[in-house]
């Protein structure tokens, strides 16, 4: 899961993969708000889940964004 959401990463920002680690913090990559919400919604759409608005503020990782899709999984069991 780290891994594909580390590709949706790179491929809105144009960042390399290997540049991206599970506990990259998305703001030292001067990765802007805009693009957050884009990488979460492609997020959404991969996983089929929804981020409530105030979980997106607190996503600082890909590690963040993975806990959350697996926190919204277990609730929908």
């Amino acid at each position: 899961m780290i891994n594909k959401i580390i590709e949706i990463i790179s491929e809105r920002t144009d960042i390399p993969v290997t540049a991206i680690s599970a506990e990259t913090n998305l703001l030292e990559l001067d990765i802007d708000s805009l693009d957050i919400i884009n990488i979460v919604m492609d997020v959404e759409y991969s996983f089929n889940v929804k981020f409530y608005d105030d979980e997106i503020i607190e996503l600082r990782t890909p590690t963040d964004i993975e806990q959350t899709i697996i926190k919204r999984y277990s609730e929908n069991k």
